[in-house]
């Protein structure tokens, strides 16, 4: 048996397979990025809202006003608000551009609730923060492409989880 070896061999040179190699990593990259991005949206805006509670709470301890956050009835949206007034007295949150913080945009909606704090930034279940929670109060923001975050506010303490 004899082997010949000719000029023209058949196969791909190895700058053929990495050229392809990276094609692949890249369309991998773009598609994982587009899947991760609603995950995204929805940690981001569970940060956001956690920091405006804070803020509220804050304002709450530094002031003689009451402060609180309200959750729309249709989940849409929430907003701070002052003088145990949610309805006339709403505040722009930091680093927003409107006074009501609109997350059906970002295809997100929340459970219906209300907090304000007192000033010892005791979460209370009115709007005045006079009566202090009697539980712990629970808010769900959910993802329309799945997905949910559970943002616990701690009775006694506010300690916002």
């Amino acid at each position: 048996m004899q082997i010949v070896l000719t000029d023209k061999a058949k196969g791909f040179t190895i700058l053929e397979v990495i050229v392809v190699i990276a094609i692949i990593g890249i369309v991998t990259a773009v598609v994982i990025a587009g899947f991760n991005q609603s995950s995204n949206t929805l940690a981001v805006s569970v940060d956001i809202l956690k920091a405006h509670i804070r803020y509220a709470q804050s304002r709450a301890m530094n002031s003689v006003a009451g402060w609180g956050v309200k959750g729309a009835d249709d989940g849409k949206s929430y907003w701070l608000f002052k003088n145990g007034d949610p309805s006339n007295h709403i505040i722009r949150a930091p680093g927003e551009d409107e006074n009501s913080i609109d997350l059906d945009k970002k295809d997100l909606s929340l459970s219906s609730f209300v907090v304000s704090f007192d000033n010892r930034g005791i979460p209370c279940s009115d709007t005045f923060g006079s009566s202090p929670l009697t539980s712990n109060l629970s808010i769900t923001i959910t993802s329309n492409n799945g997905g949910s975050f559970v943002v616990i506010i701690t009775k006694n303490t506010g300690f916002i989880q």
